[in-house]
């Protein structure tokens, strides 16, 4: 199952993610919980870049056993297709 868990804040006028990266949470009982940052694959460097700024909340997931990935999508004629980069604990320290 998979929820989107970016909320609107009307006060800011602006988007807020959970725990300021995550786009939507899938989970399962076969592959546990995945925490998703979705973009376009132009923009997959800044989205993992953003990831990797929130070094503690993504050091905390990963070692509860939740997997972190960035999400990308590239237009291929005219279908879409996805990339999953996922996030390693070694990449927290490059």
């Amino acid at each position: 199952m998979i929820e989107k868990t970016e909320r609107w804040n009307s006060f800011a006028y602006k988007h807020n993610d959970l725990f300021g990266f995550v786009d939507f949470l899938a989970v399962s009982p076969e592959q546990g919980t995945l925490a998703l940052q979705v973009t376009t694959s132009s923009n997959r460097a800044a989205r993992k870049k953003k990831i990797l700024e929130h070094r503690k909340e993504v050091e905390i997931l990963l070692q509860a056993g939740w997997r972190v990935a960035v999400l990308s999508w590239k237009k291929k004629g005219r279908s879409w297709t996805p990339d999953l980069l996922e996030i390693t604990y070694e990449m927290l320290f490059e």
